[in-house]
């Protein structure tokens, strides 16, 4: 808990300024995203939809993102409006909509799947 020398947004302290370009910081561009909820945190699953060795679709984590249930309301309360003023400047984002084994494997609730190495043929 704070003590009363440490300032709060209500007590005077500045918004912080956002320092932007970070080299360290991870970039990467998920192709799809699966939410995951539990009693203390809101998980975002992020994967790029490709093909395994045998040409199969499967979705490879690529990374993780954990929100506070607080957190994730004021991301959903902030996306609507930054996805208006996106439209409004570049017109209407078409819907679009995954392959029916991808869409699948993310309604199906699965865990998504560790990266694995060499694909094997399946003999019968």
């Amino acid at each position: 808990m704070p003590d009363d020398k440490t300032p709060t947004l209500g007590q005077g302290l500045q918004t912080p300024t956002i320092l932007i370009g970070n080299p360290a910081a991870p970039a990467f561009y998920p192709s799809v995203i699966r939410l995951v909820m539990s009693t203390f945190d809101i998980s975002f699953f992020m994967g790029q939809l490709c093909l395994d060795a045998l040409g199969n679709p499967e979705i490879r984590e690529i990374g993780r993102i954990y929100f506070s249930p607080q957190h994730a309301k004021s991301l959903a309360l902030l996306l609507p409006a930054k996805i208006a003023e996106y439209e409004a400047q570049f017109g209407p984002i078409p819907d679009q909509s995954l392959m029916p084994q991808a869409q699948e494997a993310l309604l199906s609730g699965d865990r998504p799947k560790k990266a694995r190495g060499k694909a094997s043929a399946k003999t019968t």
